[in-house]
């Protein structure tokens, strides 16, 4: 993802939480928090002061960390809180570990995306995600993800993807690009799940496996069932004033979006379609106390089954016997013994839905219209040197990275399309060496495309909604 945002909006609006960010040295968990929510009365929006010292590990100038020493089963362990600036008006910090002594080989990654009304600290605080990948020799990495309670923000998105951008590219880790997991809880449940379904670019981070614990999914059916919620809202999804939250900004930052009766997801806002490749585990209480999101947790599940997912290894839904909202209710030592089976397996085909221009997974989307998404089913076929491309709609360009997706450039190659809605999609493919000879579309020599030698893009010009054969002659 690369969406910068302009200009904040005053953080007047809202009263900032106090940050968990003093020094961690106590063994161990904070004492449970009390069950249910936070008061709705404190928001938090994050820290705005300018950084600009030299970071201890060496890496761009933009970061600062600091060192923090700690007591795990007698033993002394080492972790850091680290200091961002992603641009987003939000200063971004976070608490991450390295595995001790420094590893020869690449290592997993765990992503900890932390509750409602608590900071980067709740990984240290509430959880003992920490102690595990110590233990395990894992990197650890929790963001504040720009505020405490961020609803899974655009803002709180970047600065999440700019903190595992750094960890990814800094020249002292050696992180398996193909074993990063995901975890979140409550609000955070639903920040890993849209994370990993909005953030499918294999030149970044992907989550190679994701566990969703009573995870708040369905941000306007949250809203509807939890009014003292607005406010939060109205900061990140709307312009401040009261009743201001954009139904489509909350749209993207949820996984499902349902009717509240029939619960009935709805038609093309479902970003849980781009979790189809991920392992995934979706787990709640059996009597958990905000009973709108297991609720969340009961649609999710039925619609990954709708989708195609089937329970096994790979996918499972989980209903725990407890009474409480709490992260104390999943084993995380079981949590990580799950995730650590999986690599990442980028598809080879997909139902994509895109909310912004953008890469996904081995295209580059360009949209007809802006707020608004994008769906396109997709099927790549190398020995068949064949693509297919169909559902599009609000699609003005979709540029295939042919190499990626194993397709041939020195051979025929067909492309099927067909549109949704309607109207003509431009289909690109990169990486194209030379003018073909000839293009064919259902058999008849066709006009509508273009070859640029300097870039090497050939470009399809599909002007109506019907299915359509293309051949490209090399």
């Amino acid at each position: 993802m690369h969406v910068r945002t302009g200009s904040i909006r005053t953080a007047a609006l809202l009263t900032a939480l106090l940050l968990l960010t003093a020094p961690l040295g106590a063994q161990g968990r904070r004492p449970a928090q009390p069950q249910g929510r936070y008061a709705r009365s404190v928001l938090q929006t994050g820290q705005s002061a300018g950084i600009g010292a030299t970071p201890a590990f060496g890496a761009t100038p933009v970061a600062t960390v600091k060192r923090y020493r700690t007591v795990i089963n007698g033993t002394a362990a080492y972790y850091y809180e680290g200091t961002l600036d992603p641009g987003t008006g939000f200063i971004e910090k976070f608490l991450f570990t390295v595995p001790i002594p420094r590893p020869s080989g690449p290592r997993p990654l765990l992503v900890v995306f932390h509750k409602f009304g608590t900071s980067h600290g709740d990984v240290f605080f509430n959880t003992t995600y920490l102690q595990e990948a110590i233990r395990r020799g894992w990197y650890l990495v929790c963001p504040l993800g720009a505020a405490q309670s961020h609803f899974s923000s655009i803002e709180s998105q970047v600065n999440t993807e700019f903190v595992l951008d750094w960890m990814s590219t800094h020249p002292a880790f050696k992180i398996d690009r193909t074993r990063v997991y995901g975890v979140g809880f409550s609000m955070g449940g639903g920040s890993v799940t849209n994370y990993a379904a909005r953030h499918v670019d294999p030149a970044h981070l992907m989550l190679a496996a994701l566990i969703d614990h009573s995870g708040g999914v369905a941000l306007k059916d949250t809203l509807l069932n939890d009014p003292a919620v607005q406010p939060i809202f109205d900061f990140w999804f709307g312009n401040g004033s009261a009743g201001s939250a954009d139904p489509w900004k909350m749209e993207r930052s949820s996984v499902v979006n349902f009717d509240n009766l029939t619960l009935q997801v709805e038609q093309d806002r479902d970003l849980a379609r781009n979790l189809m490749h991920i392992p995934m585990r979706i787990v709640r209480a059996s009597n958990d106390t905000i009973p709108y999101l297991s609720r969340q947790s009961d649609v999710l599940h039925a619609h990954m089954l709708t989708l195609g997912k089937v329970p096994g290894q790979s996918y499972g839904y989980y209903v725990l016997p407890y009474t409480g909202h709490s992260w104390s209710m999943l084993d995380e030592s079981a949590a990580c013994d799950w995730l650590q089976q999986f690599k990442l397996q980028v598809p080879s085909s997909g139902n994509t839905l895109a909310d912004h221009d953008g890469v996904y997974f081995h295209f580059t989307l360009a949209q007809d219209q802006a707020n608004a998404f994008t769906p396109f089913v997709w099927s790549a076929d190398p020995p068949a040197n064949r693509l297919s491309l169909s559902g599009t709609g609000n699609l003005k360009r979709l540029t295939a990275d042919t190499a990626a997706l194993g397709l041939k450039t020195g051979q025929t190659l067909t492309v099927e399309l067909a549109t949704a809605d309607g109207l003509g999609d431009e289909v690109a493919f990169s990486g194209w060496p030379k003018f073909p000879a000839n293009v064919l579309r259902d058999g008849v020599a066709w006009p509508a495309w273009s070859y640029n030698a300097v870039s090497e893009l050939l470009v399809l010009f599909e002007l109506d909604g019907g299915a359509h054969t293309w051949k490209v002659i090399p």
